[in-house]
């Protein structure tokens, strides 16, 4: 045993099999604690729920969008079902929800008027749906929210953000005979304003400033999951934190194997105590920085604004310092492997950083980004850069020292996609303009990567030649209807 008085003496083939033995129960607890999420669900079959759809909920649909237009109506009934996705959500984490948006058929008092649920009696909450872009299924464009509201008692209508697919009236009265894959209706999480404010003042600094931008348009990066969705998280990090307290220093050297210990140490992130020297070997100096850094901005649950943000932060000052042994892969330990065993050597799969929730993976989204950056960097003379502006759903943009004008180093496609006839032309409405099939979305769009407009200065989409508004219209007067191809 550890303790035995023969322990010191035995070689570490035999001192790591003891280790292994006993602290089985300790292995075990941590090798849990961040897949705890996963128990409730986090989306709803869209197939499911368009045929959940009743003639009330229909009858609402249309007194939103007062037209017969099919995009208008299969724009509302999405919403609609949005709504009702996040009640089925909330009711399964435990809540009791009232839908006050179905009180607006009878004109039943004002609560309508600022919130689509209630939960628990006490939370009111405005629901927002987005539909997918074309080219993009781990990113959307925009939920857009023309004000933040009050309910009666005079506190903040928290927004919850839905992600819908993309589809035609007749796939959402029948999502069964759609001739592709219907993706699933996904629950993003909840922001509110006052919550949005402390993210743009905790992570904004001399280096880089974060800034929500459009007033009028929510960033993924703001919505994060209640810890209703984190059952019993709190009192099982207790558990686990005395486990560890029992373990002597010397002894976590024979607890784990060198490949088993990353996995170790994003559990130990996420409890936010200190990192066992053994695992802390197998961490550069800016590892470690970067682990601290992310534990003093982690709270008792981990939410996916404080570790997006982290990583934009230390990347942005890595990149200032011109850090020699710097690169985003020192990020990867954060996530977890789910269905990882610690008694077997096949990998996991990589899913949600530090057992947070991110149904889209915007976090590995950021990293994957940032290591292109990273890789075009000499290309683009990145350490020349001495400040950063990060706003919007994503557009990173920075400047040297003493430049007046930002440049776009990072960002994603807020273009269009239309409508293509079987030669390849743009199909045009009756007014003559390009019918549009839905937002691009592609990402990332990366400075030294993707072409740079020599007219707007904006980064070029590969996927639709999109990277401005004004270049987007001013070829669509030069261009003829026969010949656009944009």
């Amino acid at each position: 045993k550890p303790e035995g008085q023969f322990y010191d003496l035995a070689p570490d083939a035999i001192k790591r099999a003891v280790c292994r033995t006993h602290y089985a129960e300790l292995r075990l607890a941590l090798a849990n604690l961040l897949q705890r999420a996963t128990r409730l669900p986090t989306q709803a079959p869209a197939d499911e729920t368009y045929e959940a759809l009743d003639e009330r909920d229909r009858q609402l649909a249309a007194q939103w969008g007062r037209s017969n237009e099919d995009a208008i109506v299969a724009q509302m009934l999405s919403a609609r079902a949005a709504e009702k996705v996040v009640a089925k959500l909330y009711r399964e984490a435990g809540a009791t929800v009232d839908d006050v948006a179905v009180t607006q058929l009878e004109n039943v008092g004002n609560d309508w008027k600022t919130h689509d649920l209630l939960i628990d009696g006490t939370i009111a909450i405005d629901v927002k749906n987005a539909r997918r872009p074309v080219n993009a299924n781990q990113f959307y464009v925009e939920h857009t929210v023309p004000r933040f509201k009050i309910d009666r008692k005079g506190e903040d209508v928290r927004i919850a953000a839905v992600l819908s697919p993309y589809l035609q009236k007749t796939y959402i009265d029948h999502p069964r005979i759609a001739p592709f894959k219907v993706e699933a209706v996904v629950f993003l999480g909840e922001t509110s304003q006052k919550y949005i404010q402390r993210l743009e003042s905790r992570y904004t600094s001399s280096q880089l400033k974060v800034e929500r931008g459009n007033q009028r348009t929510f960033p993924n990066w703001v919505f994060c999951y209640p810890e209703r969705w984190y059952p019993g998280l709190r009192d099982e990090i207790d558990k686990v934190r005395d486990l560890c307290a029992a373990v002597p220093d010397h002894h976590w050297y024979h607890v784990f194997r060198a490949e088993e210990a990353l996995a170790a140490a994003a559990a130990f992130c996420a409890m936010r105590g200190p990192i066992p020297a053994a695992l802390a070997e197998h961490f550069s100096s800016h590892k470690l920085s970067f682990y601290r850094r992310l534990q003093n901005n982690l709270h008792a649950i981990p939410y996916v604004p404080d570790i997006f943000l982290t990583i934009l932060s230390d990347f942005v000052g890595a990149v200032i310092v011109s850090d020699p042994e710097y690169s985003p892969e020192i990020y990867n330990y954060i996530f977890v492997l789910q269905d990882f065993d610690f008694n077997d050597r096949r990998p996991g799969v990589r899913r949600w950083p530090l057992g947070a929730i991110d149904p889209l993976q915007l976090v590995s989204g950021l990293v994957k980004a940032l290591t292109e950056l990273w890789e075009h960097s000499s290309r683009m003379q990145l350490r020349e850069f001495a400040s950063f502006r990060f706003r919007g759903l994503g557009l990173l943009e920075a400047r040297r020292r003493n430049d007046l004008q930002w440049t776009t180093i990072l960002a994603y496609c807020g273009g269009m996609v239309y409508e293509k006839d079987d030669g390849g032309n743009t199909v045009m409405s009756d007014a003559g303009l390009p019918k549009p099939k839905g937002k691009c979305g592609h990402s990332p769009l990366v400075l030294g990567k993707n072409m740079t407009c020599p007219k707007c200065h904006k980064l070029q989409c590969e996927r639709c030649d999109y990277c401005s508004d004004a270049c987007r219209e001013e070829r669509f007067q030069r261009l003829t209807p026969r010949s656009h191809t944009t």
